[in-house]
């Protein structure tokens, strides 16, 4: 709530480092697979991208109205998926910065990300209880609509798990309001 994500070691009791600038409460963090880099979502509707060793800020990522609510990087941590209060998911291009995909089917605000051990198919989950998978191959159209969508009305989806054998586990809480 202070505008910060912070950084500690189990082996430690005190923060090795404060990632600052944001103009409004952090929401979410994630780490990039590589373990060098981590990326805080706010309020003000940016993403930055920060290095681990120094907490300098490598980019700021814009694009969202609003409250960040999940972030994911792909497998290969080339991509960042971000999911938002704008019923937008937009996944960035990390080395360019820029917009890869702008996916805007959800009706509700979307809670939950999540990409398969592949790469290709991201998972977006909405607090209306809908689930889409996108199929994000290097054609820009197949992301235009979701590959499939589940629904679970009455609930919010919450939270995203990829199980072996190609499952999807999601897990639903109450709707807001």
């Amino acid at each position: 709530m202070d505008r910060t994500a912070r950084l500690w070691s189990f082996d430690r009791t005190y923060q090795l480092r404060i990632f600052a600038g944001h103009s409004q409460d952090v929401d979410c963090v994630a780490l990039h697979p590589n373990g060098n880099y981590v990326c805080s979502a706010s309020g003000d509707g940016t993403v930055r991208l920060w290095t681990l060793t120094d907490a300098a800020q490598v980019r700021v990522l814009s694009g969202h109205h609003g409250v960040v609510h999940d972030l994911q990087f792909s497998p290969d941590g080339k991509q960042l998926a971000a999911a938002g209060e704008d019923h937008h998911v937009r996944v960035y291009d990390l080395g360019m910065g820029s917009i890869l995909h702008d996916l805007s089917a959800h009706m509700a605000s979307v809670s939950s990300l999540l990409w398969t051990p592949g790469g290709r198919t991201l998972v977006s989950a909405d607090r209306d209880g809908a689930i889409n998978t996108w199929n994000l191959s290097t054609k820009a159209e197949a992301a235009a609509s979701p590959a499939s969508t589940f629904v679970c009305p009455g609930s919010a989806a919450v939270s995203l798990h990829y199980a072996p054998h190609n499952y999807l586990v999601a897990v639903y809480g109450q709707q807001d309001g």
